[in-house]
């Protein structure tokens, strides 16, 4: 009986998984709560909720952020219930993951950083998927459906570099673009979601 048809092994590694992400629930929690601390703090966002006019793109970039972060909490949960962690390495990408929604909370003021975060963020969803691919390459009926959603990363990964650099090439060009790139964060970002929790489900949570 090899290890990956084991029960105990299988049990083991199941327990292992939960330990992961049962650490994992409380950065994020960690992170939500300095973003708080952040919205309630004179020397953080707490000026921009006093006048909202004045600083409405700090204000929606701050949102967004809020919604990728969520979102991904969301999405986490999803992907490890289908797909148990089995290699510590993609436990290490969602710690440097946690710690780039934090620093996009922290640069909340500024998009092109902001931006960058989004691209790393993605790049790092693409790495995550990789080795989640060799974690379960012996098992023939979902490597499709693991690469399906690697390309999903990769894709999105790359769409939100163009849209960086873009931003970077014609933000002192033209005054006001700022609102067009942050329309095109939030559509990647929610046509992203659509395609990795709705798109493709997993064979085993169709109904």
């Amino acid at each position: 009986m090899s290890s990956e048809t084991d029960p105990d092994n299988a049990g083991n590694k199941r327990d292992l998984s939960d330990i992961y992400v049962r650490f994992i629930d409380i950065l994020f929690a960690v992170v939500l709560g300095q973003s708080f601390v952040l919205l309630s703090s004179e020397e953080g966002f707490k000026p921009w909720l006093g006048e909202p006019l004045k600083n409405a793109f700090g204000i929606a970039t701050l949102l967004l952020v809020y919604g990728l972060v969520i979102t991904s909490w969301i999405g986490y949960h999803r992907s490890t219930r289908i797909f148990p962690i089995k290699n510590p390495l993609r436990f290490v990408i969602d710690v440097l993951l946690l710690f780039l929604y934090y620093m996009g909370f922290v640069n909340s003021n500024n998009f092109e950083l902001v931006s960058w975060i989004f691209f790393l963020t993605f790049f790092s969803y693409t790495i995550w998927d990789i080795l989640r691919i060799f974690e379960y390459y012996d098992q023939k009926g979902v490597i499709r459906l693991l690469l399906k959603r690697l390309a999903i990363s990769a894709i999105f990964a790359a769409l939100f570099f163009v849209s960086t650099y873009g931003y970077i090439q014609l933000v002192k060009e033209i005054t006001g673009i700022e609102w067009a790139f942050f329309v095109v964060s939030l559509l990647l970002l929610i046509i992203f979601r659509y395609l990795k929790w709705y798109k493709e489900i997993p064979f085993n949570e169709k109904k």
